[in-house]
């Protein structure tokens, strides 16, 4: 995992400890640090490019399978400037949640 990833899923483990945290990029759903070994069980043949993070196809029987196996999930979405699908920027939803109090 890279810094960026690492960030992103420390800041949604704090708010969702016990859920899966899928997050939801063009074409696919990427998991993040233990989350990619407690998918596997339900997914074996999910694709681990590199230590710590896994993907699985854009496939909303994916999250069904995920849900009837009795894992809580997060689904993320995060658009970035360019509208484009992207892991969220973890200093721009802190600063916006700042400024909504």
């Amino acid at each position: 995992m890279n810094a960026r990833q690492i960030e992103v899923q420390s800041y949604f483990k704090q708010q969702h400890p016990e859920a899966l945290i899928l997050y939801h990029l063009p074409g696919q759903y990427v998991l993040l640090g233990e989350d990619v070994d407690r998918a596997s069980k339900s997914f074996p043949t999910i694709q681990v490019p590199e230590p710590g993070v896994g993907i699985l196809p854009d496939d909303i029987t994916i999250l069904s399978t995920l849900g009837e196996d009795g894992s809580e999930i997060q689904l993320i979405s995060y658009r970035n400037d360019a509208g484009t699908l992207d892991f969220p920027d973890v200093k721009r939803l802190i600063e916006e949640k700042e400024m909504d109090y």
